[in-house]
């Protein structure tokens, strides 16, 4: 990151109940910035994560600007939704480039690390893809959790290999 990248940004962010757990729902400019599920100890973790990727922004926590977040995203999630949403994102091109690989996974499907690598004409770059996979800010909209190993083993999952089974149930299942 360089200094800078988060001066002025407002950032407002608020704790929900989803279907999956509690999540970290944060916003920027009408934007998504941020879903990161608790670890279910409380959301302190998730919290200074947001303060570390975003370092020179402004915080605001408060449930009611980010409640209207919680109907979109399980709206997005749905492959027949219209509704446009922005996400606001910062990391490396290289990770950028994977996030937007990411959203091209359709809903109800799974890739692996290895095609997606190729799908980004990046074929040697399996392990660097599945770093920038794990460290993806915005769960379910950017949808990580549609990516396992070769060997089709469900692989990590940045917040519970149990909630990426759930997800992944609750997908195949709409």
């Amino acid at each position: 990151k360089q200094t800078g990248q988060s001066r002025g940004l407002n950032i407002v962010y608020g704790i929900h109940p989803t279907r999956f757990g509690e999540a970290l729902i944060a916003s920027s400019g009408g934007g998504i910035c941020a879903v990161f599920f608790t670890s279910g100890r409380g959301s302190a973790e998730e919290i200074l994560e947001l303060h570390q990727r975003w370092p020179e922004a402004t915080f605001t926590e408060t449930n009611k600007a980010t409640y209207h977040f919680l109907h979109h995203l399980f709206q997005l999630y749905k492959e027949t939704t219209t509704i446009p949403l922005s996400l606001v994102l910062m990391g490396t091109e290289f990770q950028i480039q994977v996030w937007r690989g990411l959203l091209q996974i359709p809903f109800g499907e799974v890739t692996t690390y290895e095609n997606l690598a190729r799908y980004l004409e990046r074929p040697k770059s399996t392990r660097a893809v599945a770093s920038a996979i794990a460290k993806n800010p915005i769960s379910l909209l950017i949808p990580c959790h549609r990516v396992f190993r070769k060997d089709k083993s469900y692989g990590g999952y940045r917040w519970g290999i149990e909630r990426k089974i759930a997800m992944l149930a609750w997908e195949f299942g709409q």
